[in-house]
């Protein structure tokens, strides 16, 4: 799943695999290459994917083809993202969000799932919308007035949030308008994880913020 997440981290959304394989990399990495010194392989693990033939995606460019700034992104951050995903399970479930939150049945499904991953993301379980747009304005902004900008941005965003997910009167354009930031922000935060080679504890955000 980490591949494919790199493909979307860099505005790539129509991509659709059709399979999975459960073995890691490094089991058959290099396994082709001449004189290479031939590993035993256990039964194959894998599957075959629910293939969606309808999904929703966010209104950027389309991209189809992975240029040269997008292999550096992955040659980059493939590795890291993948151990991250194998030891955190907040972060594999982010992972998980910013994958299939195309799959919805709605938008209203949608955003709820995106905010699924952005919560994980921050471990965050009480005071949701203050400490989240608190702790996600601090990583992704420098302190001043950039911060507090995102800061009223995110709570507004965790708003529209609420009222999608309680079903609250919403136009089209504003859950098109919420599921859109919704996704922007879970991509930031997953971003800024992979490069840092950092999980989004407490203690890494509160000493940003308050040292």
């Amino acid at each position: 799943m980490v591949f494919p997440v790199m493909l979307i981290l860099n505005d790539i959304q129509d991509q659709l695999p059709i399979a999975y394989n459960g073995f890691s990399w490094n089991v058959f990495a290099g396994q082709t290459a001449p004189n290479a010194k031939k590993k035993e392989i256990d039964s194959f693990t894998g599957g075959i994917l629910d293939f969606s033939l309808s999904y929703l995606r966010v209104s950027i460019k389309k991209i189809t083809v992975l240029d040269n700034k997008c292999y550096e992104f992955i040659r980059k951050n493939f590795v890291f993202a993948n151990i991250l995903a194998h030891d955190n399970a907040p972060f594999r479930l982010a992972l998980s969000s910013i994958y299939d939150w195309r799959f919805a049945k709605d938008l209203r499904m949608a955003i709820a799932r995106l905010w699924v991953g952005i919560e994980a993301m921050l471990n965050i379980n009480t005071e949701l919308s203050y400490r989240i747009a608190l702790y996600a304005s601090t990583v992704l902004e420098e302190r001043g007035e950039a911060r507090k900008m995102r800061f009223h941005e995110i709570k507004k965003i965790y708003s529209m949030r609420s009222r999608a997910a309680h079903g609250d009167p919403m136009t089209d354009e504003e859950l098109i308008t919420t599921l859109e930031k919704s996704f922007r922000l879970l991509k930031e935060l997953v971003i800024y994880c992979c490069k840092r080679q950092q999980i989004l504890t407490t203690d890494y955000i509160e000493n940003i913020l308050l040292c």
